[in-house]
């Protein structure tokens, strides 16, 4: 092999030597290529050599693990290879080759074991795909992360046991995790220790690599879909009339149009936790008694940037149109009346409203859900009042109710002088019987309270 060193354009040709240790006889390998072999100096051991950048530590280190001794890399000439890239990465001030002789023509014998050992060293190199990654989940679920580089499975976690290179967390907790992995190597049961000496060439032995690590980050997420249920007209939580906000269900499909659950209405209020990431679809399936169907389709999207959905959900309440034309009069001829009151009275019997007739003896009013009396409040002169009755709104249709006042009937005062004596009591005041009964007195005062 030749070392030509391009500052002094100088040629240095030898044969592969073999460097060892005294006392355990294992090998090493030049790092100076330059620099001559002194083998009475004593040399001082190292993890931190001089000259050498860490990056030159790194590779050289795994060089020598992965050259003569590894594997199936028993014969010398894996030596010589392995010292020649040795040289090749702690100097690149020089060009180093092979030849056919001493000093003689550049040959290229072993391009297929250099390439091997540098496979060795890049495969040895590689970390799990999702190294460095951060993976967001949604709490309580399940995660599982595949290694695409197939490696994973050659590192060691105390916190995730690995399988068929992938991580698998269950029914995470919110908060934020970091693991770790860590490839060990112990192939040669010793670490690589590096030799420097004054006056000498430095050198390397073989031994373990370093322990390779890899990370992932996990952040678990609390979603929530928050759903808040108010009346349409009154934009408040209070129901209209006698309907109840609560009660109304809603069902919650996927994006694929997949049944993910069915929501009920309770105190106004309605709550999803943990749902997936993903963009979902609320459909109201009932309304709640007294109100109408709500025909709008609400978008709901769950990200990890923006876990929590709320949504203010509106019901019309139904309502009915109630008209009132009242008229007075008698034998079939009947006149509108105004100004005729109405108290519309709720099931709580409180008077929500009074009504007034206008010119055309008409008053109306819109009610919501529920039940309610009506109860006349006066009456034109002389014409009886419509006993209180009750109407229930449980639909839109409107209601039309025709009422008439009737005269009140006058009793007849007069009585002529026959009702009168038939209708008269006969009255006889005692006198002392002093005369007969033929007295014409006594005659004449009977006759006389007869006829008052």
């Amino acid at each position: 092999m030749n070392k030509y060193q391009y500052s002094t354009n100088t040629i240095y040709y030898q044969q592969a030597r073999v460097f060892r240790k005294s006392g355990d006889n294992a090998i090493a390998y030049c790092l100076e290529p330059f620099t001559f072999f002194d083998e009475s100096k004593t040399y001082t051991p190292t993890v931190n050599p001089r000259n050498l950048s860490k990056a030159q530590i790194d590779r050289i280190s795994k060089i020598a693990h992965f050259g003569l001794g590894y594997k199936t890399h028993y014969t010398m000439k894996w030596y010589a290879i392995t010292q020649m890239m040795i040289w090749q990465t702690a100097d690149t001030s020089g060009d180093y080759y092979f030849t056919d002789g001493l000093n003689g023509n550049r040959i290229n014998p072993y391009q297929s074991e250099m390439q091997e050992i540098n496979d060795l060293i890049k495969q040895y190199e590689v970390l799990p795909s999702f190294n460095n990654q951060t993976y967001t989940v949604v709490a309580g679920k399940k995660l599982v992360i595949e290694d695409k580089n197939k490696v994973i499975d050659n590192f060691k976690s105390n916190e995730i046991t690995t399988n068929d290179n992938k991580i698998t967390l269950n029914n995470i907790k919110a908060g934020e995790y970091n693991y770790t992995f860590t490839k060990q190597d112990n192939y040669y049961n010793k670490p690589i220790i590096f030799y420097q000496a004054n006056g000498s060439q430095n050198l390397v032995d073989q031994g373990n690599l370093s322990d390779l690590r890899a990370s992932v980050k996990v952040k678990a997420i609390s979603t929530k879909l928050e759903i808040s249920k108010i009346d349409q007209d009154t934009k408040s939580t209070t129901p209209a009339g006698e309907a109840s906000l609560d009660g109304a269900t809603y069902k919650l499909y996927d994006s694929y149009n997949k049944l993910i659950d069915t929501i009920t209405i309770k105190n106004n209020q309605a709550l999803i936790n943990n749902l997936d990431f993903g963009k979902y679809y609320l459909i109201e399936d009932n309304p709640g008694t007294g109100y109408t169907l709500d025909t709008n389709k609400y978008e709901v999207n769950i990200t990890p940037e923006k876990p929590t959905t709320q949504l203010v959900l509106t019901n019309k309440v139904i309502e009915k149109k109630v008209i009132i034309e009242k008229k007075y009069g008698e034998d079939n001829t009947f006149m509108q009346e105004k100004d005729i009151g109405f108290s519309i009275i709720d099931s709580n019997n409180e008077i929500i409203k009074t009504i007034i007739t206008n010119e055309d003896g008409l008053a109306e009013i819109t009610l919501p859900y529920g039940k309610y009396t009506i109860s006349q409040v006066n009456s034109t002169e002389g014409y009886s009042k419509i006993e209180p009755f009750t109407i229930e709104v449980t639909d839109q249709d409107p209601l039309k109710i025709d009422l008439k006042d009737l005269r009140i009937p006058v009793p007849d005062t007069h009585i002529t002088t026959e009702e009168k004596i038939s209708k008269a009591s006969i009255i006889r005041i005692p006198v002392p019987n002093t005369h007969t009964s033929n007295n014409p007195f006594i005659l004449i005062i009977e006759i006389l309270l007869i006829i008052l």
